[in-house]
């Protein structure tokens, strides 16, 4: 009784008593945590009244480059480090990441100590349910890549996938009428033409058949069997087909198999070089992009490495400006050039195109296929850096075979291209034809640019589908220079010849001011001499063009006018894809004839 009646009297001392002792206990079960020589033990805990080890869970805070370990209860033997190299993969550069690696010890844990032999400061936050927080110096974190490009990102819940049954039909209607004085022409309305299109796809195999209905005659203009693999971006294509070309490979449509690269069946990649360049931040700042004088992007980045890419290049020498200020207003101004041709490809990128068949022609409406000429045609282009692409091609048929092999290079002095052919034809032997060219184009405010060509044929070079080219042999030679003189007055200068061997020489010379005359007009003089080995052929010309997109809908119009040769031009086009009606109007008047042409179109899309 007595013993109660202290315990209430002196409340308040037995329970700091009570808390006190409850304080001890608690340091007793934290001390394998937080002992003196905590820094060389692994990263585990034990709750000795449980008899359990605690694993560790991630959590990374990428604004901040921390990672935090939370330790939760499980019941496994060991506490595995795969969670976290996983977590700093995406975070450490690969140098960094690799010693992490190697400093795993062979109980599969990491100490303390060995983060901190790495330079990473660890500090443990029992608060925050025994957190482990890892800081990183800007210096060894991994480049956030940042396009500065708005790439189409498309949500997958916004693609529908077609069904395993579905098609489409469309049906146009042209009628031609003639005013003409030629004898070969009828004047007057022209036969209705009716063309349907239509494809229908069963479980991705599309069957697509184009005719037309002339006359009351009906017409087979194309039939084919197409699958894609959109994964791969490869369209298979089994019947008629348009064949895919390069360089000197010629020839007719096929009819059979062929296997293209379709960069369309991924519309969000670039198969394209991107400019790229590393940037690297002490703190956080704030980052200013101009390209070719031009504002490109404003980004707000932290402390770190950034890899910048997908810049708006163009074709030639790009003029890179980074200006950087950092959060004390201390500023700095980067600059440098980007050689760019679009006619590369991306590393690692390929492009093929592989085609077996028979030529295709349409003769007065009449499908026909030349069985005796099986063709087989190729090519095949991969990018091995982005400023450097390599390409084959070839042709072979019965008579007539042609390889040939592209080199595309851009480089801080310019792009160069090389395009060279070999040719086997039956009645000429063997023979060969290269084109060289050479770009430099710089993409300044006073842009300049200075390209020069050179060609060759030789007299038996002949590739698959010409009927007469010893016309077409000798050397050609081109050499243009263009630079801006004034605020906005380009000025231009070219010159163009054929070594035609046996046959006349032929070249001319070209001098042209441009400028805008106002915001919607542009207005062009051009001066050219021609010039052969016949001097009664020679002939010098002088035309103006004016240009003009009159209203905000693009509508365009062209005048041209040669004294010399007493021809008048006038072009009017309506090109405005928003628009159903669409017309252009050329109107020719010269000493020895007048036309006029004139085309309306109507399209709509019907629900």
């Amino acid at each position: 009784m007595l013993l109660l009646q202290y315990c209430f009297k002196h409340k308040f001392q037995l329970w700091l008593m009570v808390g006190l002792m409850l304080f001890a206990d608690l340091i007793l079960l934290l001390q394998p945590v937080y002992g003196r020589n905590q820094a060389s033990q692994s990263i585990k805990v034990i709750q000795p009244e449980l008899n359990h080890k605690l694993t560790l869970f991630i959590l990374t805070n990428p604004q901040k480059k921390q990672i935090n370990l939370s330790l939760i209860a499980h019941n496994q033997v060991a506490v595995p480090t795969s969670p976290l190299l996983a977590q700093t993969s995406q975070i450490l550069r690969q140098q960094w990441q690799i010693k992490l690696v190697a400093a795993v010890n062979q109980e599969k844990n990491l100490t303390r100590e060995a983060f901190r032999q790495l330079g990473i400061k660890t500090s443990i936050n029992w608060r925050q349910k025994f957190a482990l927080n890892m800081t990183i110096k800007p210096q060894k974190t991994a480049n956030s890549v940042i396009s500065l490009l708005e790439k189409p990102q498309i949500p997958q819940e916004n693609i529908i996938a077609p069904s395993n049954l579905s098609g489409w039909l469309n049906i146009s209607f042209i009628e031609d009428i003639y005013w003409t004085k030629r004898n070969d022409l009828d004047s007057g309305l022209q036969p209705l033409q009716i063309n349907f299109d239509s494809a229908i796809n069963y479980q991705g195999w599309v069957l697509e058949n184009k005719f037309a209905l002339v006359n009351s005659d009906w017409e087979r203009r194309h039939t084919s069997i197409v699958k894609d693999d959109p994964g791969q971006s490869v369209r298979y294509i089994l019947g008629d087909f348009s064949r895919r070309k390069r360089g000197w490979q010629k020839g007719d449509n096929l009819v059979g198999f062929t296997m293209v690269k379709n960069f369309a069946l991924q519309p969000h990649r670039y198969p394209q070089p991107v400019g790229e360049y590393e940037l690297f931040l002490a703190s956080a700042s704030e980052v200013d992009v101009k390209v070719n004088g031009n504002h490109s992007k404003t980004l707000h980045l932290d402390a770190g490495r950034h890899q910048l890419r997908d810049f708006p290049l163009k074709r030639g020498i790009n003029t890179i400006e980074v200006l950087v200020k950092n959060e004390i207003d201390e500023s700095k101004t980067i600059k440098f050039e980007i050689p760019y041709d679009g006619t590369n490809l991306a590393a690692g990128v390929e492009e093929f195109a592989y085609s077996l068949g028979f030529p295709a022609v349409q003769i007065k409406g009449e499908k026909s296929y030349q069985l005796d000429r099986p063709t087989l045609s190729f090519f095949h282009r991969s990018g091995l850096n982005n400023r450097l692409t390599l390409a084959s091609y070839g042709q072979i048929e019965n008579s007539q075979q042609l390889l040939g092999m592209e080199v595309i290079w851009a480089t801080p002095v310019g792009n160069w291209q090389l395009d060279t052919a070999m040719s086997n034809f039956a009645d000429g032997g063997i023979d060969y034809a290269f084109k060289l060219n050479y770009l430099y184009q710089k993409n300044a405010a006073k842009r300049q640019l200075f390209n020069v060509g050179v060609q060759y044929r030789g007299k038996n070079f002949v590739a698959p589908g010409e009927t007469n080219s010893a016309s077409l042999g000798g050397y050609k030679i081109s050499v243009n220079y263009r630079q801006t003189i004034w605020s906005d007055v380009d000025f231009q200068v070219g010159l163009n010849y054929q070594f035609a061997g046996e046959k006349t020489d032929r070249g001319d010379v070209s001098l042209s001011l441009s400028k805008p005359l106002s915001r919607n007009i542009q207005g062009s003089l051009t001066l050219k001499q021609k010039f052969t080995n016949d001097s009664e052929e020679d002939d010098f010309s002088i035309s103006l063009n004016l240009s003009s997109n009159l209203t905000p809908k693009r509508r365009s119009s062209k005048v041209a006018i040669n004294p010399q040769t007493q021809t008048n031009q006038i072009v009017w086009q309506n090109p405005n894809s928003n628009e159903k009606i669409h017309t252009t109007a050329t109107s020719f008047l010269s000493p020895s004839r007048k036309t006029f042409n004139s085309n309306v179109e109507y399209r709509d899309k019907f629900a």
